[in-house]
């Protein structure tokens, strides 16, 4: 049997689970496409997710989730960790964290790469959020007097120094 269709199978059969933690060697792990994958029926009390960003919508949609870490896959085998969340990949999961059917209180983003993009998908999507615990992943980061974010998906100029990009702290507030 798919561990997939497994895995949804013991979850079917655990209604009263408040907390998943999920962790996988895998770079990508293979979901059904489709948004009935896993039913909000499935674990309906479900009130805590931790794990990658790219699986936090297929268990917090319609589910009364409270609090959530999202974290940078780990290597059980090796124990290597990939370090950053993309920024795209961060901003996605966070729009899709409003599909909660409870407002998030709690978010802790592990091995964020920086950027001002998820910021402003928190601002937008995370009205009712208490606490906010952020860890950046491998990264230059560095804000100037004006409070300009510079990382490393920042363009570089003919002397190879970061272009600050045109966002700033104060425009998320």
């Amino acid at each position: 049997m798919e561990f997939c269709a497994l895995f949804f199978t013991v979850l079917r059969a655990t209604p009263y689970l408040l907390s998943i933690s999920v962790r996988t060697n895998c770079r990508s792990v293979i979901i059904p496409p489709h948004s009935n994958a896993l039913p909000s029926q499935v674990i309906p009390l479900l009130a805590s997710y931790e794990g990658p960003p790219n699986l936090a919508g297929l268990f917090i949609n319609g589910r009364p989730v409270t609090s959530v870490k999202l974290r940078p896959l780990i290597d059980t085998r090796t124990g290597v960790v990939y370090s950053s969340i993309p920024t795209a990949e961060t901003t996605s999961s966070l729009s899709q964290l409003s599909s909660s059917s409870a407002p998030l209180q709690d978010l802790r983003i592990y091995g964020l790469t920086p950027g001002i993009e998820p910021f402003y998908a928190i601002r937008a999507s995370l009205p009712e959020l208490k606490c906010l615990d952020v860890a950046l992943g491998y990264c230059d980061f560095q804000t100037g007097d004006d409070n300009i974010l510079v990382s490393p998906e920042s363009e570089l100029d003919e002397s190879s120094v970061p272009v600050p990009d045109c966002l700033t702290l104060e425009n998320i507030v």
